[in-house]
């Protein structure tokens, strides 16, 4: 396990001290330290995940932020997947991600967490009931189900096979940010360190899997869970359109995406369930 940890203009020498005491102090825990450089530096969120994703070991990868809490069997069910799957370097392994609620309001939801935490769901069971009790529910379903609408939810839960995934055809939103178990190899794209902040982060380096060449499969009996916590200040600066960030943010993105598109047009790419539909429908013409 690799984390990094931004330190803020300021950080006492104590904090310091101690985030370099608690590196190593566990078995496979590493941290990594990034200061912040300049007053007013915008939240450096890619670069953080870059910084980790350099510090590893493994032959894989998996990018979460802190308030997403892996499965139990995560890494069981990863080893489980065939040799072929896992040696694939152009292999997404998509990990269902979930939501926990730990109050009806947000706004108190980081005094209820030291409450709640011991009802997070850690098994597979133990999600199901979290379901049925509507305590969860499918990662943004309530507010941004787009997101993560291309997994197949009712299939996985479905699935009985816990050696083999499930591959996913095409993607229904551009707007899809899966959580992705990728090869640590050269070859496979780093996220974007122009976007910071809140916003897009996640989206560009999925379409950057996508626009290489990646086939994206579900991966059964494991899945992660997002904390429910308050409004962010990142989130909040997105949401104020005087700060501006939020169209800074979308202008990259769709500078980054035609730029993918211009230099990747020869490459197989999964397809947008739209245009699937519509080349069905005229498979379908032409056989009448």
């Amino acid at each position: 396990l690799v984390a990094t940890v931004y330190l803020p203009l300021g950080s006492s020498a104590e904090a310091v001290e101690a985030a370099a005491r608690l590196n190593g102090s566990r078995p496979h825990l590493q941290l990594v330290l990034r200061a912040q450089r300049e007053r007013g530096e915008a939240y450096p969120i890619n670069e953080l995940r870059n910084l980790a994703i350099a510090a590893a070991h493994t032959s894989h990868f998996l990018t979460l932020d802190v308030d997403l809490w892996p499965s139990e069997g995560l890494h069981a069910a990863f080893t489980r997947q065939s040799a072929a799957l896992l040696a694939n370097k152009r292999s997404a392994l998509v990990v269902p991600a979930f939501a926990f609620y730990a109050t009806k309001h947000a706004a108190e939801a980081d005094e209820a967490f030291p409450r709640k935490a011991s009802e997070l769901p850690r098994s597979m069971a133990q999600l199901g009931h979290c379901v049925q009790r509507g305590n969860c529910t499918t990662f943004y379903a309530r507010s941004s189900p787009e997101t993560h609408s291309s997994t197949n939810y009712p299939k996985w839960w479905n699935w009985t096979d816990v050696r083999r995934t499930f591959g996913i055809a095409c993607m229904r939103s551009t707007r899809y940010e899966p959580y992705v178990i990728v090869p640590r190899l050269p070859s496979t794209p780093r996220y974007h360190e122009g976007f910071d902040g809140y916003g897009k982060n996640k989206i560009e380096f999925v379409i950057h899997l996508r626009y290489t060449g990646f086939r994206f499969d579900v991966l059964p009996f494991a899945f992660v869970t997002h904390m429910q916590h308050s409004k962010s200040e990142l989130k909040e600066q997105w949401e104020d359109g005087a700060t501006h960030h939020r169209e800074k943010m979308d202008a990259l993105f769709l500078q980054f995406a035609e730029s993918l598109r211009a230099s990747n047009k020869k490459m197989k790419k999964m397809p947008d369930c739209s245009a699937s539909r519509a080349a069905a429908k005229g498979r379908s013409r032409k056989a009448r």
